[in-house]
């Protein structure tokens, strides 16, 4: 974390290609990994990430990100955003979803 060099975060650096979340365009490199299902993985390490996203059930995977900052007006400045993705798989395109999208485990990885 560069804010906090004492705290661990996880950062999506990229997506399998031709992947579910890929293909669905929500999660992108530069996201932080909040949680997976029911488990936190703020101050988590990877291998903790990496056991949670593995160790969830197949099927529906609820996964939360934190969208980074874009660094300047011109990119569109926001404040922070946490999103929950979690929508049934092959069908994240569902009207009144915009922020959210669930894929299965067995595809995510």
């Amino acid at each position: 974390d560069p804010i906090d060099p004492a705290s661990t975060v996880i950062v999506i650096r990229s997506l399998v290609p031709g992947g579910i979340a890929e293909k669905d365009g929500r999660l992108l490199p530069g996201d932080r990994l909040m949680f997976v299902n029911d488990i936190n993985l703020e101050n988590s390490s990877l291998e903790e990430a990496v056991e949670a996203l593995k160790g969830a059930p197949s099927g529906m995977v609820r996964i939360g990100v934190a969208k980074p900052l874009p660094l300047s007006p011109e990119e569109g400045y926001v404040s922070a955003k946490e999103d929950a993705f979690l929508c049934p798989p092959h069908s994240c395109k569902e009207p009144g979803l915009p922020d959210k999208a669930l894929f299965r485990a067995d595809l995510a990885l």
